[in-house]
């Protein structure tokens, strides 16, 4: 509970100038958003002119059997079947590559050794510290199904030209064990139970954005030049009171906007999707929250540090 009210007028202020920026960065990209409207009734072979679908009109779809076509090439291509499409090696050092060809004898605990005897021992290390590593992180993208997030982001470059993949992302796994313990009941007899534990495993996983909640600095001509970026979640009852349960969140907040707005609303793109899948209940009851990630020159610069 926060009872410093100097902590909450900053945390107030803080949400309206943030709020005030993602509104900014929402109207920056308006226009491309409805042009990825046109282009996914167009995909889905519906005949759409000057922002309404016509139904009723002809249209032969000739751009799903492309897209998909290109979807699976680009597949094929990024996400080899017996291959990963990384790798790791030791980085190449030129002192090292030297020294292999140094015959001088040095000194070891007082034995005698040839230099390029050290320097061809260190690249062993190396190599076997890198073969490691890629062992490791292979299991990790095996575990966070990293492939199938590459799969959902191709689709969304083949069929709006942009697709966006964040990571890595920890993540709290729950890992429940049990434990044993001795003692001794009111008898004086020894006995051991078990107990189960319950602890959480960070680990890292990699997840794809929903291009439509993906908002980076409208002003950056690069991604590398953005100041920050903006990503929007849309979040059900459930989920929001679940975020309140994890570390750096106010629970008290979070349930005061539950309490206090019980009706949520979907975000503006929804409409168009509901109307494309004959879904009337899609998106409904969700609570919009936004992410916010900055560099330390970032417009909030000073009611983050306060």
């Amino acid at each position: 509970m926060y009872d410093d009210k100097n902590a909450l007028d900053r945390m107030s202020a803080l949400g309206n100038t943030l709020g005030a920026l993602a509104d900014k960065q929402v109207a920056a990209y308006k226009d491309k958003h409805s042009r990825w409207i046109e282009d996914l009734h167009q995909f889905n072979g519906r005949y759409y002119l000057d922002g309404k679908a016509d139904d009723d009109t002809p249209f032969i779809n000739i751009t799903r059997p492309k897209t998909n076509a290109a979807e699976a090439r680009l597949s094929d291509i990024l996400l080899p079947t017996d291959d990963r499409n990384w790798g790791i090696t030791p980085t190449p050092i030129p002192e090292l590559s030297k020294a292999m060809q140094d015959d001088t004898i040095v000194a070891i605990n007082g034995q005698p050794v040839e230099a390029r005897d050290i320097a061809a021992e260190a690249k062993n290390i190396a190599s076997e510290a890198s073969d490691a590593m890629q062992d490791e992180i292979d299991d990790q993208l095996e575990e966070c199904g990293y492939n199938a997030v590459c799969r959902a982001v191709i689709h969304d470059a083949a069929v709006f030209g942009t697709g966006v993949m964040k990571g890595p992302v920890v993540t709290n796994t729950p890992k429940r064990s049990w434990a044993s313990q001795k003692g001794v009941d009111e008898y004086g007899n020894a006995h051991e139970v078990h107990i189960m534990q319950q602890t959480t495993d960070p680990r890292p996983t990699a997840e794809r954005v929903d291009i439509w909640d993906f908002y980076p600095d409208s002003s950056a001509r690069t991604f590398d030049d953005a100041e920050f970026v903006f990503q929007r979640h849309q979040l059900s009852k459930r989920a929001l009171r679940k975020l309140a349960k994890q570390p750096g969140f106010n629970a008290e907040q979070i349930q005061k906007v539950l309490t206090e707005y019980p009706d949520a609303r979907a975000a503006d793109h929804i409409a168009d999707m509901r109307a494309m899948s004959d879904n009337n209940e899609l998106g409904k009851d969700r609570f919009t929250v936004w992410e916010y990630r900055c560099c330390l020159a970032c417009p909030a610069k000073d009611l983050l540090a306060s």
